[in-house]
């Protein structure tokens, strides 16, 4: 019976990956790794995760397996009826002609102009929507080259809820005072339960929780740093 609940879950967790891929959400994507990973190098330091051949077998199994639907539903055939093309979203992180990226470094910029003049107590919540175009009328006003009035008009008079990552806007919004005690609950909440986890002596149930939670936290955190998770209320809820 453990056995098919392994597998079960197993299951579960590979059509959550799938569906993650199909989406061509690639900050939610590489963050989900990075709270997996975690969850693998704290099993294998504390000996709770032995590898053997079948985990070796399991892992290129699934390697295959997700490289056969990337393939699959990165080009055009019949099974692709909507035409996704997940290649190529993130064949787009590294190109800066992308419409995402362009949007994003704009987005970058204006946070780092509102960072140099409110580094203390910030801007204030909510005030990043409110005070984007005036700077972005400003910055154009001191350099009216073609390529900022070109970036300004691939947003086609949109107005951005959000600056396309967390760390940056709550920098921007709360100023350095709040944004470094941000990061200071952050990373000592995550070393104590890193500690935690290495204590031989936690009951197996707490540790088991303790790596869940602090995966997701992780995931939650790298996805941050390409958009807004925790500016919207269901995945900030989790958070």
């Amino acid at each position: 019976a453990s056995d098919v609940y392994k597998r079960q879950r197993l299951g579960c967790f590979l059509f959550f990956l799938l569906i993650i891929l199909l989406t061509g959400a690639r900050g939610a994507f590489i963050g989900l790794i990075v709270g997996s990973l975690f969850i693998v190098i704290v099993s294998l330091k504390t000996r709770r995760l032995i590898l053997r051949k079948v985990h070796y077998f399991s892992f290129g199994t699934v390697i295959v397996a997700l490289a056969v639907i990337v393939t699959i539903f990165s080009f055009p055939n019949p099974i692709n009826v909507r035409n996704l093309n997940v290649l190529g979203r993130f064949k787009h992180l590294v190109d800066i002609r992308d419409d995402s990226i362009k949007e994003r470094i704009l987005f970058y910029g204006v946070c780092a102009e509102m960072i140099a003049d409110h580094p203390v107590i910030g801007i204030g919540s909510g005030m990043f929507t409110v005070k984007f175009y005036p700077y972005i009328r400003e910055m154009v006003e001191r350099d009216s080259k073609a390529g900022m009035l070109m970036t300004l008009g691939d947003l086609k008079n949109r107005v951005p809820e959000n600056a396309h990552n967390d760390f940056l806007q709550f920098w921007v919004e709360y100023g350095s005072l709040g944004f470094f005690a941000f990061l200071l609950a952050i990373s000592s909440h995550l070393s104590a339960t890193y500690t935690r986890l290495l204590h031989s002596n936690v009951p197996l149930r707490r540790s088991l929780l303790d790596m869940s939670l602090i995966g997701a936290v992780l995931c939650l955190i790298v996805n941050a740093a390409f958009s807004f998770p925790l500016h919207t209320p269901t995945r900030a809820t989790l958070f």
